[in-house]
């Protein structure tokens, strides 16, 4: 019914405390699919050593040594209605399952790709809480997701059989699991956000893709304060350019082709860009204000590499 999928890599500091956060959940119809990215520490030791029988170590001689794709071999291993994903660092509260399954067997039609994403909590390495959530806006549609650089974190969400079916289908270059799936669910389909802390989301110096929890200023300082700022990640626009060539065969809506053409073709020039975002909507964490304030205050629209 539900699949949990667990990416794993050099993670003998915390993967313990998150398997355990994983099968101590009050919903235990899962299973939780497991596979190593080639770790040279004790991680595989430490997941060999539990027995329950709803773990499922998948074990090849791939070696991805990227996130994403290490993902997307889990995804192909995946039978059920539901999927999760989850970090290795991260520590689930005991509902987090629960809830969003109870969510989307109320909300998804099985026909639409679905997405529905939960925040989290931000904590140190040690489990103290700092200030903030890691979402404190609403993600809609495609507008929300194209200068979101990492898409609806991964690691908060849970989609249907009908979103991994369809995405797996698709031949692109991805960047980031959530980036894609997230790219995807919200050209064809439908994100739906659940309003409730389910998580606790590590930061250490090891993440893969951090959360900032300082303030708007803070983070507008050190913009200006940098030689190499930019708007984009250039690894992210390339996967949108890879997404978009696979759309020829797709039936996308005409509104939504022009928009995605005239979002590349925005990217030529500042100016452009800032054009774009404030006459088509165009949004950083529900907002136009603060996209077009990124973008002015920038070194770039796209990262250098």
């Amino acid at each position: 019914m539900i699949d949990v999928l667990l990416a794993t890599y050099n993670g003998e500091l915390y993967v313990e405390g998150q398997i355990n956060s994983i099968l101590q959940q009050s919903f235990s119809d899962f299973k939780l699919y497991i596979r190593d990215d080639g770790s040279s520490d004790n991680t595989l030791n430490i997941v060999n050593s539990f027995s329950d029988e709803r773990i499922i170590l998948i074990e090849d001689d791939k070696l991805t040594q990227s996130v994403g794709d290490n993902f997307k071999i889990l995804m192909q291993h995946s039978e059920s209605d539901y999927i999760l994903f989850s970090d290795q660092d991260d520590i689930w509260l005991p509902d987090k399952i629960e809830e969003l399954y109870k969510y989307a067997s109320e909300n998804f039609d099985a026909d639409i790709p679905s997405l529905v994403y939960s925040s989290g909590y931000v904590v140190d390495q040690n489990l103290n809480h700092k200030r903030g959530l890691t979402s404190s806006s609403s993600i809609v549609d495609f507008k929300d997701i194209l200068c979101l650089n990492g898409g609806v974190q991964g690691c908060a969400c849970l989609i249907n059989r009908k979103a991994l079916s369809s995405l797996l289908s698709l031949d692109f270059e991805w960047f980031m699991h959530d980036q894609a799936v997230s790219l995807f669910i919200s050209f064809f389909g439908e994100i739906h956000q659940l309003n409730k802390p389910l998580f606790l989301y590590r930061q250490h110096s090891n993440n893969v893709l951090g959360y900032s929890d300082t303030t708007l200023y803070s983070k507008f300082i050190r913009i200006l304060l940098r030689s190499d700022t930019f708007v984009i990640d250039r690894r992210v626009y390339e996967s949108i350019l890879s997404f978009k060539k696979t759309l020829s065969g797709l039936k996308l809506s005409k509104e939504k082709n022009i928009f995605l053409e005239s979002f590349v073709d925005s990217l030529s020039s500042k100016s452009t860009f800032v054009f774009f975002t404030m006459t088509r909507g165009l949004r950083l964490k529900g907002s136009i204000f603060k996209l077009v304030l990124k973008a002015i205050v920038s070194n770039k629209i796209l990262s250098r590499k």
